[in-house]
């Protein structure tokens, strides 16, 4: 039952490292949220999200508690950066503030190619309709068109006078 004192165990007993809990990002585009199929801790991901909204046209991401655990991605966020961001309505949602949009030439680029797109899908068959309207000269009494010079000025349609 008792060992007895002269023999010592040394078996040594393995740390067993703690695993984080992994997070994972995902960036809502076109209304839908996307995963950016990275599993890191949430500082991590934290900074994964602000850096992938900042550098596109995407404005609003959350982070998810992902089943796989935590791989180091050794990215950091900057404090400032996260004053950009409110909280949305979801818990772990993250929205750019709306007068703090539109700052970096990534989100610059991406609007004016999506706007360069919607312009060419369009058809541009416009029915040009010329209407002209008649101009109508109003004749004082003698003793204001004395006081006053007439003017004539060309327009397209031809002269119109001034009196």
């Amino acid at each position: 039952m008792f060992r007895s004192p002269t023999k010592k165990s040394k078996k040594k007993r393995k740390k067993k490292k703690k695993l984080q809990p992994g997070f994972e990002v995902l960036v809502r585009r076109k209304g839908k949220f996307e995963s950016l199929g990275v599993s890191a801790p949430r500082e991590e991901a934290l900074a994964l999200g602000v850096k992938t909204t900042l550098g596109e046209a995407a404005a609003t991401f959350k982070l998810v508690e992902s089943k796989e655990s935590a791989a180091a991605t050794g990215i950091r966020v900057d404090p400032r950066l996260l004053k950009l961001y409110r909280a949305g309505k979801a818990p772990g949602e993250f929205i750019q503030k709306s007068k703090l949009r539109i700052i970096t030439p990534g989100e610059k680029k991406a609007i004016s190619f999506a706007g360069i797109k919607a312009r060419a899908s369009k058809t541009r068959t416009k029915t040009r309709t010329k209407t002209r309207t008649k101009s109508v000269v109003k004749t004082r009494s003698k003793a204001n068109r004395k006081s006053r010079t007439s003017k004539t000025r060309t327009k397209k349609g031809g002269k119109i006078k001034f009196i």
